[in-house]
């Protein structure tokens, strides 16, 4: 039975032929400390906290512009205040404009008219490269993993960006969080929005499109924060899952990086 369900799922996959960036939420920042990819289910206490935004490109592609927002389905439990995108220095250039990971970032230190702020919601936070005349901003791929300061080796992600909020419910109030692609999408470097997909939260949500999905929430939520109850930050998965992620990984593993 095993066996019959690892097939039907690697077959399932196959035959979609869709891989996505991955973007995911984890209550660790700092890089080597295990910010795993899934959907964190955590304990908060009153006042201030933090989450940190993670994610890998799609296999051999450089993600080269991004929009997001983030949302809270429960507005009695916490208030967002500010969102901080990281934008590391790459390499400096005596001859030219510096090289960052984006040209221009939009985030609430910055005092941009974006993103959006409400105490629900933290929408169109981003980074962007137009044009390269102020910031040479070359993205995140596998041109730059040694020189980016915020790429984790261990888990072959990127930390994207910091999201700060006041926790103001009672005890045992809880909220789901949901991860979206911003107003103004996102793009993989050489190619377009329509050809851009995300997977956020639970890897095996169905992608959703930088172009056509903007705004819209996953299949599932991407975070549960319980005021008061910690619990295991990632759920544990089932053994005929994780048979089947291994299975597929090494089906998979040579045809996605060559």
């Amino acid at each position: 039975m095993r066996n019959i369900l690892c097939a039907f799922v690697i077959l399932a996959i196959a035959a979609t032929g869709t891989f996505a960036s991955e973007v995911w939420l984890s209550d660790v920042g700092t890089v080597g400390g295990g910010a795993a990819q899934g959907v964190p289910n955590l304990g908060v206490g009153a006042g201030a906290g933090e989450l940190y935004i993670w994610g890998r490109p799609d296999a051999d592609e450089t993600l080269k512009n991004m929009s997001l927002n983030i949302r809270s389905s429960n507005d009695a439990v916490l208030d967002f205040t500010e969102v901080i995108m990281d934008n590391p220095l790459l390499a400096a250039n005596p001859f030219g404009p510096d090289i960052y990971r984006f040209e221009f970032i939009a985030d609430t230190p910055e005092g941009s008219v974006l993103p959006a702020v409400d105490p629900d919601s933290l929408s169109n936070f981003q980074g962007f490269t137009v044009a390269g005349t102020e910031r040479g901003g070359v993205g995140m791929g596998p041109a730059v993993q040694g020189a980016d300061t915020f790429y984790d080796a261990a888990i072959d992600a990127f930390r994207i960006a910091t999201v700060k909020f006041n926790v103001t419910g009672a005890m045992d109030s809880m909220t789901e969080l949901w991860l979206q692609i911003g107003s103004n999408g996102a793009n993989l470097d050489g190619k377009g929005s329509a050809q851009t997909e995300f997977v956020f939260g639970d890897p095996q949500d169905p992608p959703l499109n930088a172009d056509t999905d903007r705004n819209m929430d996953s299949a599932t939520f991407d975070a549960k924060l319980t005021v008061g109850d910690v619990g295991p930050e990632i759920p544990e998965p089932s053994s005929v899952v994780l048979a089947c992620l291994g299975l597929l990984g090494l089906t998979f593993y040579g045809w996605r990086r060559r």
